[in-house]
């Protein structure tokens, strides 16, 4: 008895594959759209952290870890910075990276003791020392948090581009797209000491 074979047609194969391209198409910017959200997500929840960590220390130590560090000043990786938030007291278990910061190799780097560090290798922080940290990249405030952002490029909490008395103009903002350029940004208190004035640093996303 012969059987009857039916496969499927070229036409039949071609029209399957062009909806599973279809599909594809938009199931996949959709996927890379919710991994950048995560990551934003992400960076402003372990900066609230660093936040939290960083009014405690002040409470304890009446002023808050300063970003120079003796002998290479402000020329350090971000990271030991934040050194003082986990020893000898641990306001923080551990610093967290910039999801952001750490998909690019970043220019910026600097020889210790013989070996090389890159500094930004975790969020931003630097803090008010006077008028060299003062305008334009601490806006007013007693200290500055920033991530690299999706970008990934370091613009000093949006102050590259910022001079005296000027809105930041490199900040992060979601509603232009969430791969938009511009740092992702966290201020501390308003400080009294600051000779510069600012737009309202809360009035941006």
């Amino acid at each position: 008895m012969k059987r009857n074979k039916k496969g499927f047609t070229l036409i039949e194969l071609l029209i399957v594959v062009a909806i599973i391209a279809i599909l594809a198409a938009i199931a996949v910017p959709n996927f890379l759209e919710a991994q950048m959200r995560a990551k934003v997500s992400r960076a402003k929840t372990e900066m609230r952290t660093l936040d939290v960590a960083l009014t405690s220390y002040h409470v304890d130590q009446g002023d808050y870890p300063t970003w120079f560090i003796p002998p290479h000043g402000g020329n350090t990786p971000c990271s030991w910075r934040f050194n003082r938030l986990t020893t000898p007291v641990a306001y923080i278990t551990s610093i967290p990276k910039d999801p952001f910061s750490l998909f690019k190799e970043n220019d910026d780097k600097v020889t210790i003791g013989g070996v090389v560090y890159g500094i930004h290798d975790t969020y931003d922080y630097i803090n008010f020392v006077g008028p060299l940290s003062d305008p334009p990249r601490l806006f007013g405030h007693f200290w500055r948090l920033n991530s690299f952002g999706p970008d990934c490029y370091d613009q000093y909490g949006g102050g590259r581009g910022a001079g005296v008395n000027q809105f930041p103009d490199f900040i992060y903002d979601p509603t232009n797209g969430t791969v938009s350029s511009g740092d992702i940004l966290r201020v501390g208190p308003r400080c009294s000491e600051s000779t510069t004035q600012y737009f309202p640093i809360e009035m941006l996303p």
